[in-house]
Order: C-alpha cells, then sequence, then structure tokens
C-alpha cells in the first residue's frame, strides 16, 4: 500500500476490531501465510490445487 492514507484507515479499523495482542497475531499470522505463497510460486511446489487433505504421510 503506497497510499498512507488507506494505510492508516485500515490500522484503525482493525484496532476497532482487535485489541494489541491480536493484532499482532493477525499481522503474523498473514505474514507467514504470504512467506509461504511465495515459497510455493518462486519453487513451483507444491503444484497448486494438488493438496488434498487426508492424503499426506503421517510426520513422527
Amino acid at each position: 500500500m503506497s497510499d498512507h492514507s488507506a494505510l492508516a484507515r485500515a490500522r484503525h479499523e482493525a484496532a476497532a476490531q482487535f485489541g494489541p495482542e491480536e493484532l499482532a497475531r493477525l499481522l503474523y499470522a498473514i505474514i507467514e501465510i504470504n512467506a509461504w505463497n511465495r515459497l510455493a510460486t518462486a519453487t513451483g511446489s507444491p503444484e497448486p490445487g494438488s493438496y488434498q487433505p487426508g492424503t499426506q504421510p503421517e510426520v513422527s
């Protein structure tokens, strides 16, 4: 977002819905999702649409 007024408005609206700790957790969740999406895009893995819940091997 390059529009500072839009960023301030979004921050204000989020603060009205979430407390400081919740906002921090939400921000880190967004960052983590973004990072995984960028890694998947850069590596081509997994193939988009290939994930099927319950078909992954158990991790011990």
